[in-house]
């Protein structure tokens, strides 16, 4: 997965990920990194469950990176000295993992407070994700989110209209 942004060729160090188990990713190097982020500055579209924003950002290779400020409104999640807080809960990870200079690595930050991110091919378009708690408490509890979709007449229909009732929801995807 790459980014439509044009970059040098990348000098790629090996580097272990625990997200994916016991395969290894191509990450780039420091100075790789530091050398893109000092160009321009481009958009980065960021989808979320429930919006999408577009923030300063920069792509390299599989790599989404963010300017620091940005990264609350869109992980909603803060960078500090004792890890990533949100309100009184932090989960401890060093700057040094995530930082480049002013900038996160935004997918690394995901990865670190369990949301699942993904990096459209040749695009500045990134997906996050509702926290994995979340999804698991949703599938112990058996419940799930309420939604919206059309219905076969094309009226909107969510899916508390029918609380109570035995629903079967079919889904068909043609790719």
């Amino acid at each position: 997965m790459t980014c439509s942004e044009p970059y040098p060729a990348i000098q790629i160090q090996e580097a272990s990920d625990e997200a994916f188990g016991a395969q290894s990713c191509k990450t780039p190097s420091p100075e790789l990194i530091n050398q893109s982020l000092g160009d321009s500055m481009s958009t980065v579209t960021v989808l979320m469950p429930h919006e999408s924003l577009e923030v300063d950002g920069h792509c390299v290779d599989d790599l989404v990176f963010v300017d620091r400020e940005s990264l609350p409104g869109v992980l909603g999640w803060d960078l500090k000295p004792q890890g990533l807080c949100r309100q009184s809960e932090c989960v401890p990870v060093t700057e040094t993992d995530l930082l480049h200079g002013d900038y996160v690595d935004l997918r690394a930050a995901a990865t670190a407070v369990g949301v699942t991110s993904m990096l459209a091919d040749d695009t500045d378009l990134v997906a996050l994700s509702v926290p994995s708690q979340t999804r698991s408490d949703a599938l112990s509890r058996r419940r799930a989110p309420n939604f919206v979709l059309p219905d076969l007449d094309g009226e909107d229909r969510s899916l508390e209209e029918f609380a109570g009732r035995n629903r079967l929801l079919i889904a068909f995807a043609s790719w």
